[in-house]
């Protein structure tokens, strides 16, 4: 977890860090952390009690993690009390290279064509599906080469082949901020779902090599989770990613909606955000596209009959990193 202290309203330069106790922390910029060329990181409180300060999501090593946030991403609390998010806004952010990894059943024409309204000559696509086996990724710098990738044939699916694939190209790409987006709508895999545990461990730790390259990974899943239940920050076991049901062949499982745990796991590991969503594909996809800052503005209101000096705590809900003010008067 990570401390500042505030007093009379002015950052003190002096400030205590313990390491995060997750993957994740949430850590405020000071005068003497802000990043080269910012003159006003602050923090700042105004006389209407209002709290202004920059951010950044830290992984376990210190090392800031660009992200799209928006405000429903955040939870702001004081004493246990949510608080009023006034403004949310990213400090220079760049649109990420984007790789894609995609169940073709979800691609009907609406989404294909507002997904490939995303892929430009600037920012092109690296698009391969799931079940596309060991074809070569597409490179689409517009909708017309989108849709000619997305049709390219299929074979078995395999969502963890075609995970690995994208994230070694990605980790060869220039030097910018790199998504891989998997958007799935089943179980994959073949035999039981106790037989997944060692190919989703594999995969995750694919992902945490190709994190250190700058890859990040973000996922959707479209439909309802197969089970109720959420992933924790320990890594997947038979029990926590199959419960009752890790003699089922996975084939039955799709029949009971998607994966959403392995995505989940995916996601964490990939230090980006996962969504799950009935309808509106082409849309989710077009808000986990947008443009990732590592530095984030926040404004929040804090009414005045809080008594001070208060704690302020930040939490990111899907990244379980938090970061603390201790001390605001």
């Amino acid at each position: 977890m990570w401390m500042l202290v505030l007093l009379a309203c002015v950052a003190v330069p002096e400030w205590a860090v313990t390491p995060p106790s997750g993957p994740f922390a949430v850590r405020v910029l000071t005068e003497t952390t802000c990043p080269s060329g910012s003159m006003d990181c602050g923090p700042f409180v105004d006389p209407r009690g209002r709290v202004e300060l920059l951010f950044e999501v830290v992984d376990g090593h210190g090392h800031a993690v660009p992200l799209a946030l928006d405000s429903e991403a955040l939870q702001v609390t004081v004493h246990g009390a949510a608080q009023q998010v006034l403004r949310l806004e990213s400090v220079s952010a760049e649109p990420p290279l984007v790789g894609l990894v995609v169940d073709p059943a979800l691609l009907t024409e609406p989404v294909r064509a507002q997904i490939g309204e995303l892929a430009t000559a600037d920012r092109p696509f690296r698009v391969r599906g799931v079940g596309w086996g060991d074809v070569p990724s597409v490179l689409a710098p517009d909708a017309a080469t989108f849709a000619e990738a997305l049709d390219t044939p299929a074979a078995a699916p395999d969502l963890h082949a075609a995970v690995g694939h994208m994230l070694d190209e990605l980790s060869e790409g220039p030097d910018q901020p790199k998504l891989l987006l998997v958007v799935a709508s089943g179980f994959y895999g073949e035999g039981t779902c106790g037989d997944e545990v060692p190919r989703l461990s594999s995969t995750l730790s694919r992902i945490g090599s190709a994190r250190e390259r700058g890859v990040q990974v973000a996922t959707i899943g479209v439909g309802v989770p197969y089970r109720p239940a959420s992933i924790t920050t320990a890594p997947p076991t038979t029990q926590s990613l199959c419960g009752p049901y890790a003699d089922r062949p996975v084939a039955d499982l799709r029949e009971s909606g998607f994966d959403h745990l392995s995505l989940g796991w995916m996601a964490l590991a990939g230090a980006d955000r996962t969504w799950g969503v009935r309808e509106r594909v082409g849309d989710t996809v077009r808000e986990a596209l947008r443009p990732r800052a590592s530095v984030h503005r926040l404004v929040v209101a804090v009414p005045e009959e809080v008594q001070v000096p208060y704690p302020l705590e930040i939490e990111v809900r899907d990244l379980q990193a938090t970061g603390v003010v201790t001390r605001v008067r």
